[in-house]
């Protein structure tokens, strides 16, 4: 053999092809001259009959090569394996791991950089993670900006793997990498990261102190929108018990992370579009009480069409989770259903297990919409597999929250003893989780101990923290045990939300309509007229929403309003502004009129009278005032 046949046959050994076209290309030759020099080496006994190269054999082949030839066949041939999908990824990675050793560690780095960023691009996160851990391994330059970088995006894959304290780390450092290279870009990129996933790190104090870093310095707009965006999510909530990867308790801060988020949302209009995805979102997650419903449908929606457009998964799970709440709270179940797909597809396509415990939770929200509990405990099983990887104490939440609603599905008191807490557990340190208790203590003979840990539920609400649901669990509390002051109080919390449904703000716990609510709460307080105009404003709702234990609740109401005489009218049941609406319009007066007469606006007047009629029992304006002067609630004259 020449020794320009050897080198060529040496190329093809260690390139791991040692077909004539193989040779070829890593011989950089033409297809004659490597298939002659493919011959001479089976003549020569360096090959075996079976197309296999022995170790020794191998060695002394390579042997021959420079360290610089070396590295270059090793990076070619990882180009060409990278370009075969993950399959080959393991042998890419060998090989560039050898260029590197060999003496050509910028080339290897390059392509695992390049390669890790279209992996990450594809959502291949294990890939990812692989070609840019050897990437940060192999680097050996003083470009801190661009390893910062890197570490960014290698964080993104890690969390894409259910790692998410290793990816938090690689941002912490990042962070530091970006102040040593006076790169604020960077720092603010891995400061805002380091706050995400939304909702999950909020009050995080390494969150805090790296978001301080950022601010401190001197950002372009876009960047400074971001750090505001991420500062009002790590403002919203201080956690009072916290795993490491979630928070099961917290207090909000609105009046702190309102006003930063408002900001933000105000300055991303001409900033790029992940920013302005990020602004949306860091203002739904700060505004969640019942007021800013219709402002929250619209915010959500458009932070879902820019993380679409984004094809960022993470995004869209958390706005397609959020649309799902707010279409829950509006009584939209098909806008609720759209929402549910799109988290599920878009969590299931990407394998993210957070993304998947996501709208797996809401799917065990759905089903227990529907009464399906055997889909609950399933869709229950597999989440605990999936949030396992996760290391998360959440899982000790989700799974008390849905075995909690399984039981009060049964109404099986001696069950619901099985969740009696402690009267120091964790659970009552949040308003919900003690309204949900006091429900138990009630269901189970403890009249005193549910009034007062109600009553102490009610003063820890908070209108950002499912203040409608805490306030419809402390209603079944105050129909349980008959409380009269206990009833007064939660009609008067739940008056003005009539209209909404009671669902919290992950979309797992839902009691339906309002109005049922306050239907069943007038019941109990004798107020049947009121009773059944909200049973009339709930019933339709639940039917939209096909809930079925809301629906169960209105049909039992229902029954027990039909043993109960239906007097054309009560005192009870029209309120003091319907009262001063009905005796204007005996006096002849116009919708327009009585409107500027008692300072409300025209719609608020119609509403008014459509209620008076319906709870007279009256066609008409002449009917209405007629039986109105003949149950004496207006003077004759």
């Amino acid at each position: 053999m020449s020794d320009t046949q050897w080198t060529v046959v040496a190329k093809a050994c260690l390139g791991g092809d040692l077909s004539a076209r193989g040779a070829a290309h890593f011989g950089e030759t033409d297809l004659d001259e490597a298939a002659m020099a493919m011959d001479a080496a089976y003549r020569a006994g360096l090959i075996e009959p079976d197309g296999t190269v022995s170790g020794i054999v191998k060695a002394r082949l390579v042997g021959h090569l420079d360290s610089s030839v070396r590295a270059r066949v090793h990076t070619t041939a990882a180009q060409g394996l990278l370009a075969l999908g993950p399959e080959a990824l393991p042998d890419a990675l060998q090989h560039l791991r050898a260029a590197a050793t060999a003496s050509d560690a910028e080339a290897a780095v390059d392509m695992a950089d390049h390669a890790g960023r279209l992996s990450l691009s594809l959502g291949d996160y294990a890939s990812a993670a692989a070609l840019l851990e050897l990437a940060a391994d192999y680097d050996v330059s003083s470009e801190l900006s661009r390893q910062g970088h890197r570490l960014c995006d290698l964080a993104t894959a890690i969390d894409g793997l259910g790692d998410m304290s290793l990816a938090r780390r690689h941002l912490a450092r990042a962070v530091t990498l970006g102040e040593l290279a006076d790169d604020a870009a960077l720092v603010a990129r891995a400061a805002v990261a380091h706050t995400l996933p939304v909702d999950w790190y909020a009050g995080d104090q390494r969150t805090h102190g790296l978001l301080e870093r950022a601010s401190r310095l001197t950002l372009e707009h876009h960047d400074h929108v971001a750090v505001t965006a991420a500062r009002a999510l790590a403002e919203m909530r201080i956690p009072v018990i916290a795993g490491e990867h979630h928070q099961v308790a917290w207090v909000t801060r609105p009046g702190v992370a309102q006003p930063l988020a408002e900001q933000a949302l105000a300055g991303a209009s001409d900033c790029p579009p992940a920013v302005q995805c990020l602004a949306a979102l860091a203002w739904r997650s700060t505004h969640r009480a019942p007021v800013h419903l219709v402002r929250r449908r619209d915010t959500t929606t458009k932070a879902l069409e820019l993380a679409q457009a984004l094809r960022n998964p993470s995004h869209q799970v958390e706005a397609a989770v959020w649309l799902a709440v707010d279409a829950l709270e509006s009584g939209d179940r098909v806008l609720f259903d759209k929402s549910l797909s799109v988290a599920q597809w878009v969590a299931q396509r990407d394998g993210n297990p957070r993304l998947q415990f996501r709208a797996l939770t809401l799917a065990m929200g759905a089903a227990m919409l529907d009464g399906d509990t055997e889909r609950v405990r399933s869709l229950l099983e597999r989440t605990t597999a999936i949030v396992e990887r996760l290391d998360t104490s959440l899982l000790l939440v989700v799974q008390t929250l849905f075995q909690a609603q399984l039981l009060f599905n049964d109404d099986d008191p001696e069950e619901l003893a099985t969740l009696d807490p402690e009267p120091n557990a964790a659970v009552l340190t949040h308003p919900l989780g003690r309204s949900t208790a006091a429900y138990v203590w009630a269901r189970t003979g403890h009249r005193d101990m549910a009034l007062e840990h109600t009553r102490r539920a009610l003063t820890q609400r908070d209108d950002e923290s499912s203040v409608l649901l805490v306030a419809t669990r402390a209603g079944a509390v105050a129909y349980e045990t008959g409380d009269e002051a206990l009833c007064h109080q939660v009609v008067d919390i739940l008056s003005p939300w009539a209209e909404h449904v009671a669902v919290d703000s992950n979309g797992w716990w839902c009691d339906g309509p309002v109005a049922l609510w306050l239907a069943a709460l007038h019941h109990r307080l004798g107020n049947h007229g009121a009773a059944r105009d909200y049973l009339d404003r709930g019933l339709p709702v639940a039917r939209a929403m096909n809930d079925v234990r809301s629906l169960e609740r209105g049909q039992s109401l229902m029954d027990a309003l039909s043993s109960v005489p239906r007097a054309l009218a009560d005192v009870q049941t029209l309120s003091q502004r319907e009262l001063a609406v009905l005796r204007q319009l005996a006096t002849g007066a116009t919708n327009q009129r009585i409107a500027e007469q008692l300072a409300y606006s025209l719609s608020t007047i119609r509403n008014d009278t459509i209620s008076i009629y319906r709870k007279l029992g009256a066609g008409g304006r002449p009917e209405a005032v007629a039986r109105a002067v003949s149950l004496g609630l207006v003077d004759p004259e």
